[in-house]
């Protein structure tokens, strides 16, 4: 997708020659896959990471995932609860 950015309408400017999106930057490195966790407390998420990472041997010298970006969030509080997007 980083190379499509500029036609996908990613707003953006040169760099260098090149299209330059306006992204974060961790997403500007290779990716090849992604696991993304949800989880009904921050609890469960931890836990459910720390079963992945186990899996994937994460914090060892042969292991081939790393974490590039993590987004920590929780529900609406009040009258908004169950309202999220």
């Amino acid at each position: 997708m980083l190379a499509d950015a500029k036609d996908l309408g990613d707003q953006g400017s040169p760099s260098l020659g090149k299209f330059d999106p306006h992204w974060i930057p961790e997403f500007k490195k290779e990716i090849h896959g992604l696991i993304q966790v949800a989880g009904d407390s921050h609890d469960t998420v931890k836990d459910k990471l720390e079963e992945i990472q186990k899996i994937f041997s994460v914090g060892n010298n042969n292991t081939t995932i790393q974490k590039v970006f993590r987004v920590t969030g929780d529900v609406r509080p009040g009258a908004q609860k169950g309202h999220e997007q």
